[in-house]
């Protein structure tokens, strides 16, 4: 028998004793979930895995960079926003006019922060076809 500690998603752990066959199979499954884990990041950083690790995804860091430098006089820019529908125009205001964080946001709209941020990403998107 050997000590087995399980890590749930709430940071809660337990330990508990199995059998050493068991216990082989459990590190196995463990170190391949952890390899797995770390295929998918080689391609990209999960809003979700940024968020276990209590960071905030930042509109500053990744969207818009491009959007922030450039004039927002810019006549096809402004005519991307208006092709926006209105939330996504709200959304745009609240960041850049309103300078609220995104953790801010999803807070005052009661929706995780990755959905925010996703949201984020998907205005982003559509405005680079316009510029």
């Amino acid at each position: 028998m050997k000590p087995y500690t399980y890590k749930f998603a709430d940071g809660s752990k337990s330990t508990v004793e199995v059998p050493d066959e068991i216990y082989d199979i459990l590190i196995e499954m463990d170190k391949q979930e952890k390899y797995g884990n770390r295929r998918e990041t080689r391609r990209h950083i999960s809003l979700e895995s940024l968020m276990e690790q209590g960071l905030e995804p930042s509109i500053i860091d990744d969207y818009f960079a491009e959007a922030r430098v450039i004039n927002m006089n810019n006549e096809r820019l402004q005519e991307g926003i208006k092709q926006l529908l209105p939330t996504q125009q709200e959304l745009l205001y609240k960041v850049y006019v309103d300078q609220l964080t995104v953790t801010e946001i999803a807070k005052s709209e009661g929706v995780a922060v990755c959905s925010v941020s996703k949201r984020l990403g998907r205005i982003h998107k559509k405005l680079e076809s316009f510029l």
